[in-house]
């Protein structure tokens, strides 16, 4: 089984809402996709463990570096 056929409509749901905004806090990542805080929590951390998110960036406009 593939990486992308592990992933669910909610794992992708929370990959876009993360992909917009890394920083929010779990609870409004749950708030926002009407799931549970934990739920979303052990959905982050399983897509950290088996490397579909491999980490998280700061991203900085030219000017500023």
């Amino acid at each position: 089984m593939t990486r992308a056929n592990r992933e669910d409509d909610n794992d992708r749901r929370i990959m876009a809402v993360l992909a917009a905004n890394a920083r929010q806090p779990t609870v409004a990542i749950a708030k926002k996709l009407g799931l549970p805080r934990t739920t979303v929590h052990e959905r982050i951390e399983k897509l950290e463990r088996n490397g579909t998110i491999t980490g998280y960036r700061a991203v900085f406009a030219s000017p500023a570096i």
